[in-house]
């Protein structure tokens, strides 16, 4: 496994969660003007992290400036409780709340979470394309 992740430029953020993320010097951001920001690819149940990669070296030809995070299922997710489902995509949460797709959670001061702050630039509009092999990761989110 460690030599799959090595050789794929992925890291994992959870447990069969992955993220695969471009450096900056190579992204030509005016020739992907419409190109999607983030990719969210949503195994199939029980799929290998060897199997899902192939589609993300596509997702890196087609869109290499793009983030893409990985989101392996197993078939436990069935049975699982939500909460246990809540923890386990927490890390998928979490990077997109860093990578402006969702705001944050919480604000660290009470001052500023009660206070009326109006933004002084209008926050870039990420364009996120979900990739979902199956209904299985798909019962696996928050609120299914």
């Amino acid at each position: 496994m460690h030599q799959i992740l090595a050789n794929s430029g992925i890291v994992p953020i959870g447990k069969g969660i992955y993220l695969s993320r471009k450096p900056k010097d190579d992204i030509d951001v005016e020739s992907e003007v419409a190109a999607p920001t983030v990719i969210l690819l949503f195994g199939w149940m029980g799929a290998q992290l060897p199997h899902l990669l192939k589609y993300i070296k596509v997702y890196d030809e087609l869109y290499p400036q793009a983030t893409k995070i990985v989101i392996r299922s197993e078939a436990s997710f069935f049975w699982t409780i939500k909460k246990r489902k809540n923890a386990y995509l927490a890390p998928v949460v979490e990077a997109l709340e860093a990578l402006g797709c969702l705001p944050p959670r919480k604000s660290s001061s009470a001052l500023v979470r009660n206070g009326t702050i109006d933004p002084v630039l209008p926050p870039p509009k990420p364009r996120v394309l979900v990739h979902v092999f199956s209904n299985g990761p798909f019962t696996a989110a928050p609120g299914n």
